[in-house]
């Protein structure tokens, strides 16, 4: 039986301060649920009393470094450099098990931003939290102890590039000792060059204590093969991990990839020093592992989608590196901000014969209906849902999509709609039972309980309990427990 799945589809939506990329414990690996940013506690840093951090006159390690004010008075901050931060007891010793503010009202001027913006935290529906969006900065110069993350409110809307200069007013915090500027204010000054990278070897980081030196640093490695696959990292020669948790490069890497080099910044999260590349420029890909030859249908039938139990969006890839043919059923439409998508088919549509391709909207992907296309990619279950993420679609010929299977609600409903999903269908002589969900979801009910979603390829719909739709075509998807058909369409409605 699959468990309960989420509507949006993507690569998503991973949170910097709320996902298994960027927050967690050096040594145990928490789960990272605390924004830490959010609720604004001080975590025993700030005096109770609301004054300076010290009432004993004393430097406690949350007040300036230098022994000056520590920019409550003035309300401006108290300097500080992102080697002072980097090198500090806070962030060398820091505890593992906890978010600490280091260092309230300081400021950071000067500074270049290296790696340009993300999602550092996305709450979840309903919640009050601050939804946040994150950036690497690094002083002029370069090198180690040279760079740190920041977060900026999203609200802010700031939308800053690699090359901007920046001062940067906030708190400086280990978040579960990643080391991050939370920022209040950030002013952009000018341009700076970005510096180069340093280069590094794989081995700099599984050295923990040189490691630290390069957190927030813009490094790069050359002449690395992909060695193994670690959930949503992959591990070259010496031993680095490289992820694509924070920028999403778009490059799904196979043991036996062999890169001529990586550049992105060092982060921290789960208890590792990884690369975060952030863009496929980043990536000078030598030579890519050939992808295995694998049939819808074999997909679709397997263990890991048939009896998919982890209801996950980031559950690891099932199957990586694999190809799939086929002929494109739908047209090209909307996953998220990010992504598209389309279906595909076999010949001959059927129990499990139709597969989801998700890719980004930046990649460059086109295909027609009735394209017969080779789909390179990793196959995931996004929410129990199987879907192919691809890192490649080549049109291999031109043509007239097949007839869709017909069947019914039944089949659609009954204990084989698994076999049913993804699949390219057409249902007929459906009784519009439920309109509740219209407004809110975009979506209706028809007797014997399948949902019809029209959002995906924009059907709307005008109607009310007791008409009769003379027939719905398109593919079936499993969303929140439910197989719903999501009609090509207006004109796939009749």
């Amino acid at each position: 039986m699959k468990l309960r799945t989420r509507l949006v589809v993507g690569l998503a939506v991973t949170s910097a301060l709320g996902c298994a990329d960027t927050s967690s414990s050096k040594n145990s690996g928490t789960d990272g649920s605390t924004d830490g940013t959010a609720d604004g506690s001080t975590d025993g840093a700030d005096g109770a009393d609301g004054a300076t951090d010290s009432t004993d006159g004393a430097t406690d390690g949350n007040d300036s470094v230098d022994g000056g004010t520590d920019g409550a008075d003035g309300g401006t901050g108290t300097t500080q450099t992102i080697e002072a931060l980097q090198t500090s007891t806070g962030s060398t010793a820091c505890d593992p098990s906890k978010i600490t503010n280091i260092m309230s009202d300081i400021a950071v001027k000067g500074a270049v931003v290296t790696g340009g913006r993300f999602i550092a935290f996305e709450p979840d529906d309903g919640s009050d939290a601050e939804p946040l969006d994150g950036y690497f900065i690094s002083d002029v110069a370069g090198g180690a102890n040279k760079g740190i993350q920041i977060t900026v409110p999203a609200k802010l809307g700031l939308a800053l590039l690699p090359g901007d200069a920046v001062d940067v007013y906030g708190e400086y915090l280990e978040f579960y000792c990643s080391s991050q500027l939370k920022a209040s204010r950030v002013d952009p000054v000018g341009t700076a060059a970005v510096p180069a990278p340093t280069v590094i070897t794989g081995a700099d980081l599984t050295d923990l204590a040189k490691a630290e030196t390069l957190e927030g640093t813009l490094v790069k490695i050359e002449n690395v093969k992909v060695e193994s696959l670690d959930q949503f990292d992959f591990i070259v020669t010496g031993g680095a991990r490289v992820s694509g948790g924070l920028y999403r490069p778009g490059y799904f890497a196979a043991p036996g990839d062999e890169l001529n080099s990586i550049t992105g910044i060092v982060d921290f999260s789960y208890g590792n020093y990884k690369i975060q590349p952030r863009s496929k420029d980043d990536l000078d890909i030598g030579k890519v592992a050939p992808s295995t030859d694998v049939a819808i249908s074999d997909i679709q039938s397997g263990d890991a989608s048939a009896k998919c139990t982890n209801p996950t969006g980031n559950a690891a890839a099932t199957q990586k590196k694999i190809r799939v043919t086929g002929v494109v059923v739908s047209p090209v439409y909307e996953v998220s901000a990010n992504l598209n998508g389309l279906y595909i088919s076999t010949e001959t549509p059927g129990p499990n014969s139709g597969l989801p391709v998700i890719f980004g909207k930046d990649d460059g992907i086109t295909a027609n209906v009735g394209d017969s296309v080779a789909v390179d990619g990793d196959v995931k279950e996004f929410y129990c849902n199987t879907q192919i993420q691809a890192t490649a679609l080549q049109v291999i010929g031109a043509g007239t999509a097949p007839a869709p299977v017909e069947v019914t609600v039944a089949d659609l409903t009954g204990a084989n709609a698994e076999s049913y999903e993804g699949v390219y269908v057409t249902v007929s002589n459906l009784v519009v039972s439920d309109i509740a969900d219209i407004e809110k979801f975009n979506q209706i009910k028809v007797e014997g309980g399948l949902i019809l979603a029209g959002s995906d390829f924009g059907v709307t719909w005008s109607v009310k309990v007791g008409d009769t739709i003379t027939k719905a075509t398109g593919a079936i998807e499993y969303a929140f427990e439910e197989y719903r058909l999501l009609p090509f369409g207006p004109e796939s409605v009749e």
